[in-house]
């Protein structure tokens, strides 16, 4: 998945230069390299003290040396692993332990919460599981980026109330905390109290109590948001994101999200920026496929495995100038044949796996130079596969099975494709 691995890495450069922003917004703040024991000695004992009261997580996958263990109070804390340091006045601004495989109690470990200028935070992949905490993150009054996904937060109705009053908060990450629970009224006082949101990352986080239409407050500075698995339920309204200028939109795996045509051709009418759109296992059952037609022909990344769908595909969308990553796969009653391409294409990810695909190859599907992955797993194509196939160089993973080819030529493609 060259694509979906491709646009990760996008999202993630997006991430890295939205904190590096963070970090270097004005001449005052950037590396202290030059300038020796700049570290604020109140926030280098903070420090210390949330290291020794900060235990490793006993896990399989723990292998790697917490960054905190390299923190030598002998060394400016400005120059320790994770920290990022106010070249003026030495403030903490920039704290990252992502990854470290950490236990610790944030109530009692309140020495973190004295880092009271600290600008971004990345607590992600840690454990803070400890139900009914009154966390502080209240006090970050300067916080603009903060990622506490997969930190197992079982109890979310304190964490909310304080992250409302995050008010400069450019990017949150809660994803992957399953036990966390989010419901409307607080959804509504999130979107009503973060209005410099621009990535807004919530996946696994249980949005059941959430109705459909509270996205409609959202903040239009958002660009990146993603709902994925929330289970989020009701009939979708065709006016979200109307006010948005989303590049970024993952709803997938909201089965309960009911989708109709007229509803889906207004909804995507307002996400002309789009780039990545994902919503596998959503119910699309009356949504017929003509209404993709109004795609933005910015779109890189469509991915609509298991929806529902029904009716032939609209062999336009193929030809979307910027589309690399198309996943239709397992919508059983979803037909169309393979496009014609008369031109090089940027595919490079292409599943119909489990559709009801028919008819023969073209030839110019040897157009596709880009592609890597191609699934035509149980279609129904039949007759010969075309020689042009062995253009198709960056190809790395191919399935033709359970289709009606020649059984002849198919032994000869494979005899051909092995001795090239």
């Amino acid at each position: 998945m060259a694509s979906l691995i491709r646009f990760s890495q996008i999202l993630c450069l997006s991430f890295v230069l939205l904190r590096f922003q963070v970090q270097t917004s004005s001449p005052s703040q950037s590396s202290p390299n030059s300038s020796p024991h700049l570290c604020r000695p109140e926030e280098r004992s903070a420090l210390l003290d949330f290291k020794s009261t900060t235990d490793m997580r006993d896990d399989y996958f723990c292998t790697t040396r917490p960054t905190i263990q390299t923190w030598k109070e002998s060394k400016d804390c400005c120059l320790w692993e994770g920290i990022t340091c106010d070249k003026v006045k030495g403030h903490v601004i920039g704290l990252d332990l992502s990854g470290n495989c950490l236990k610790a109690n944030l109530t009692t470990n309140g020495s973190i919460f004295r880092l009271e200028k600290l600008q971004s935070l990345n607590l992600a992949y840690n454990d803070f599981s400890y139900p009914n905490l009154s966390f502080g993150f209240d006090r970050w009054k300067s916080l603009t980026y903060l990622n506490l996904s997969g930190s197992g937060y079982m109890d979310g109705s304190l964490l909310f109330d304080e992250i409302f009053l995050l008010s400069k908060l450019v990017s949150l990450d809660l994803s992957g905390n399953y036990g966390l629970l989010l419901d409307n009224i607080k959804f509504q006082m999130l979107v009503h109290n973060l209005t410099e949101l621009r990535f807004l990352i919530l996946d696994f986080v249980n949005m059941s109590l959430v109705v459909p239409s509270s996205l409609l407050n959202l903040t239009s500075s958002l660009e990146h948001l993603s709902l994925r698995g929330c289970n989020l339920q009701g009939n979708f309204r065709s006016q979200v994101f109307q006010q948005t200028k989303l590049v970024s939109l993952d709803l997938s795996n909201n089965d309960g999200l009911l989708l109709d045509s007229i509803k889906f051709q207004m909804f995507v009418h307002n996400l002309t920026e789009l780039r990545f759109f994902s919503l596998d296992s959503m119910n699309m059952s009356l949504v017929v496929p003509s209404s993709f037609l109004n795609l933005t022909s910015s779109l890189e990344y469509l991915s609509l495995r298991h929806c529902n769908l029904q009716g032939n595909f609209p062999k336009q969308v193929f030809q979307l100038s910027s589309l690399q990553l198309l996943d239709l796969s397992y919508n059983f009653d979803l037909g169309g044949n393979f496009p014609e391409s008369n031109q090089s294409s940027t595919f490079e990810y292409l599943n119909l796996a489990a559709t009801n695909f028919s008819g023969v190859l073209p030839h110019s599907i040897g157009n596709l130079k880009l592609l890597k992955k191609l699934d035509l797993y149980h279609c129904q194509f039949y007759g010969s596969i075309p020689r042009s196939l062995a253009n198709l160089t960056e190809i790395t993973q191919l399935d033709f099975s359970s289709n009606q080819f020649a059984r002849a030529n198919t032994r000869c493609f494979w005899k051909n494709a092995q001795a090239n």
